[in-house]
């Protein structure tokens, strides 16, 4: 009998982060109240998750965004791995948005994700960048940090779904 490990990881943010054009922090999708972040869902969200993984006996990975730490109480995620996500699920790439920071910007909102998690939830060991986009200056950043494991890249290594 073969045995098999399945990692389970969520993102904790705002409602349906979307990149603004010329702005550095996300918004949320604008579903005619406009695009300022929404945290009531994710925290419904996340109470609902933590319960049915409860139910399973199962541990997550939650790479939780610096600012919602500070709107979601995320006590209940104690137990489970904790890494972060930004601070304010901002674009370090400026790919999507069109913002370019500087390299002590980026050091700067990657110390300030990781010590609002740390204040609000427990040290972060990984981290996964902002729509999963980063470069090689942000994977040298994370160290001075303490994070050991980076999360931001993936491939699809099965059949075309």
């Amino acid at each position: 009998m073969s045995s098999r490990r399945f990692y389970f990881s969520v993102d904790l943010d705002r409602d349906v982060n979307v990149p603004v054009l010329g702005r550095a922090a996300a918004g949320s999708l604008d579903r005619g109240s406009g695009d300022s972040p929404r945290w009531a869902s994710a925290e419904r969200g996340l109470a609902i998750l933590l319960d049915v993984l409860d139910d399973v006996g199962m541990r997550a990975t939650f790479f939780v965004e610096g600012r919602a730490s500070e709107k979601v109480d995320c006590s209940a995620i104690s137990g489970h791995a904790v890494g972060f996500h930004g601070y304010d699920h901002e674009d370090l790439s400026g790919e999507a948005t069109g913002v370019r920071f500087s390299s002590e910007e980026i050091e700067s909102i990657l110390r300030k994700g990781f010590d609002a998690v740390s204040d609000n939830v427990s040290r972060p060991v990984c981290f996964r960048a902002p729509y999963m986009v980063f470069d090689n200056a942000v994977l040298e950043m994370l160290p001075s940090l303490g994070v050991r494991a980076d999360s931001s890249e993936y491939r699809f290594g099965g059949c075309e779904p």
